[in-house]
């Protein structure tokens, strides 16, 4: 099913659209479903099983966080390294630096390694 993802629950599947899913975060063996809402839904599966699921929107900002890049409002930054994400709920989400990458495609920013030298110790603390 497109737009639908499956989450089981204790005596029940909960469908949740993705379109509804800000981010999704992992917690040990489970993983936790943030809706737009506010409401949380906890599953037992990996964030790697969700990824898995093929979402298009979605992106990995770390290794316990995939958000869903229409609900991002902005990133910002300590010296050009975007260590935060803030989500349209008010909602602050950390990067980290092994995916800043997929944060930057995104935005079709230049990363650090197609830079020059001279911006990138400036901007990146190279």
């Amino acid at each position: 099913m497109s737009g639908i993802i499956a989450v089981t629950q204790p005596g029940k599947i909960k469908f949740l659209r993705l379109g509804d899913i800000t981010h999704i975060t992992a917690c040990g063996n489970y993983v936790e479903f943030h809706l737009v809402t506010g409401k949380r839904f906890l599953s037992r599966m990996t964030l790697s099983g969700v990824e898995q699921a093929n979402l298009s929107s979605f992106i990995r900002i770390s290794r316990r966080t995939i958000v869903n890049v229409v609900f991002i409002d902005y990133a910002h930054s300590e010296l050009g390294r975007f260590n935060n994400i803030v989500l349209i709920n008010g909602a602050e989400l950390r990067t980290s630096k092994a995916y800043l990458p997929n944060l930057l495609s995104i935005c079709e920013i230049r990363s650090a390694k197609n830079t020059r030298p001279e911006v990138r110790k400036h901007v990146y603390g190279e």
